[in-house]
This record gives C-alpha cells, structure tokens and sequence, in this order.
C-alpha cells in the first residue's frame, strides 16, 4: 500500500479510537444511572406492597405526621440526596445523549471523509497507472527518436563515403585521360617524324 493509504488509514483509526473512548467514558454514569433507577423502581413497588398489606398502619403513619407537622430528619435527608443524585444523573444522561448524538454526527462526517478518501485513492492510482503508461510510451517513442537518428548518421557516412569514391573515380579516370592524350600525342608526334624523313 502507498505512503498516502497508509497516512490517512492510520488518522481515520486514531479518530475512531478517539470517539471509542469518549463513549465508554460515560459507560459508568449510565450503568450508575440504570443502577438508581432500578433502586428506586424496587423502592416504590416495595412501598406499595407495604401500603397495601398494611393500610390502617400506613394511615396512621401519614396521619401523626400530618399532625406534627415534621417529618422524619433522617428520612427527608435520604429523599433530598436520592433527588439530588436522580437530578445530577439526569443531567449527566442528557449531557451523555448530546454526546452521542454528536459522536454519531462526527461517525456520519468520518464515514463520508472516508468514502472521499478512497475516493481521491482510487482516482490517484488510475492517474499513477495513466503516468506510468506513458513514461513508457516516451521511452518507446525517444527509442525510435534514437534509432531514427542513428539511421540518419550513418546514411550520411555513407554518402560521404560515397561521395569521397566518386571524387577518387573522378581523379583516377581524368589522370587516365590525360595520360591516354599525351601516349596518343607522342605517337602522332613519332608518325610525323617518321613521315617526314
């Protein structure tokens, strides 16, 4: 795989790691959540059983209460602790839903950065492929080029070489011309000489 694959495979991994720990980092304050709730849940029903297998002491109860005006010191702290740990925890589950719903929009964004990615890869390795093509199409055609030009050289050699034969030709035949005149002019020359004694 190229360098650039790797690059961005490793930061789309971290992120996911990242959004990972982000969502296990309020696993304990939904388990601590469900856990009162399901406290509370036994609670009440415990208290409605009690209700209704002892009316007359229930009412009672309530009445001398009502009576007093006070209730239990113990038991009312217990109550305002228990609302206040329900209302801290709801808040937390709120702020723990608009987290979610942020890891899931920021999942939603990885995911189609992802696409992108793979993408713009796939679009690179054809223009990789396409370069590579043709680099190897210049180096047929500076091959030709080449061989082109050497085919070029030596047919000049050739001709000169040639052309040096023809002048050599030229020469050896104008030196035989000239030679042939002047035996043919030593001849006429020895044929009047003749005649003439």
């Amino acid at each position: 795989m190229s360098t650039a694959a790797t690059a961005w495979s490793v930061t789309f991994l971290k992120d996911l790691e990242t959004r990972d720990r982000r969502e296990k980092s309020y696993d304990d304050i939904i388990s601590a959540y469900g856990a009162l709730a399901r406290q509370l849940h036994s609670k009440d029903a415990r208290d409605a059983k009690d209700a209704n297998s002892s009316p007359t002491a229930t009412t009672t109860t309530t009445t001398a209460t009502r009576v007093s005006g006070a209730s239990t010191p113990t038991s009312g702290a217990t109550v305002v602790g228990v609302t206040d740990d329900l209302t801290r925890l709801r808040l937390d589950f709120t702020l723990a839903q608009q987290q979610q719903s942020l890891l899931v929009t920021e999942n939603r964004s990885l995911k189609q950065r992802l696409v992108s990615l793979q993408q713009t890869e796939s679009e690179r390795e054809k223009l990789s492929r396409r370069v590579k093509q043709l680099e190897e199409e210049l180096k047929i055609s500076e091959r030709g080029r080449k061989m082109a030009q050497d085919e070029q050289v030596a047919q000049e050699i050739e001709v000169n070489l040639v052309y040096k034969q023809v002048e050599e030709l030229r020469r050896d035949n104008k030196e035989l011309v000239e030679r042939w005149m002047e035996l043919k002019r030593e001849e006429a020359e020895r044929m009047n000489e003749a005649m003439g004694m």
